[in-house]
């Protein structure tokens, strides 16, 4: 399907008509876990949806000889990726199945 890793690629064949007739639909994907020349086959989800975030983190510019005078919004956003892997580890049963990747940080000017 277009789009995979963005999202919004199955409803673009959903909308083009593509799918009017079909009466079955299996979903490949590249799983290099498995040994070469094996395929595994799952009923229901397999791997983790596309779900994008953006948060962003204002600080108060200093000098570094001085940072007690301002707030170093690369420390927060630090702390923010790390409170975000905690959710699965910490607020999550050991039998739910999620991720949370944080995939890109963008810091400074």
């Amino acid at each position: 399907q277009p789009s995979e890793e963005i999202g919004g690629g199955a409803e673009k064949v959903i909308a083009a008509g593509h799918l009017e007739k079909v009466k079955a639909i299996f979903g490949l994907h590249n799983k290099p876990d498995l040994p070469v020349g094996t395929i595994g086959i799952k009923s229901g989800p397999l791997m983790a949806s596309v779900d994008r975030f953006i948060i962003e983190v204002e600080g108060i510019g200093t000098h570094a000889a001085a940072p007690h005078a301002g707030i170093d919004s690369i420390v927060v956003a630090s702390h923010i990726v790390i409170a975000l892997q905690t959710i699965v580890s910490r607020q999550l049963s050991s039998f739910d199945h999620a991720v949370i990747s944080v995939a890109h940080v963008s810091a400074g000017n």
